[in-house]
């Protein structure tokens, strides 16, 4: 690449293009680890034929699964994380202005919480 940098992750994966020498390795998506903001490996290529030149990558968008626990159990056990660990007493004021948005946007969450309103 050029002095440009690829903007990867390590665990993503690519799709090799136009790569001349490892020509089975152009259609094929490999998993990448980021070395610097300017390499990655592909891993073992050992049994391919050594890269001439050219190419290029396109990033393989991966679908991934996320969960989330109900708000009613979020607000019942909280596990809220501590941003700035020099100040752990502020935790409980910064989740006070949600638990009040939550209870006055849905009336019925206010059994779990103290809720003023």
């Amino acid at each position: 690449m050029d002095s440009r940098t690829h903007g990867l992750q390590t665990g993503q994966s690519v799709l090799f293009r136009e790569v001349n020498g490892m020509e089975t390795l152009n259609g094929t998506a490999r998993q990448v680890t980021v070395l610097s903001p300017y390499s990655f490996t592909i891993g073992d290529t050992s049994c391919l034929q050594p890269y001439a030149h050219g190419g290029f990558f396109l990033l393989v968008k991966t679908p991934r699964t996320y969960s989330f626990e109900t708000m009613e159990q979020q607000l019942s056990e909280p596990h809220v994380l501590t941003p700035d660990f020099s100040k752990p007493e502020v935790r409980g004021h910064r989740s006070a202005p949600v638990c009040l948005l939550c209870c006055a946007l849905e009336p019925s969450l206010s059994s779990f919480l103290f809720c003023p309103l």
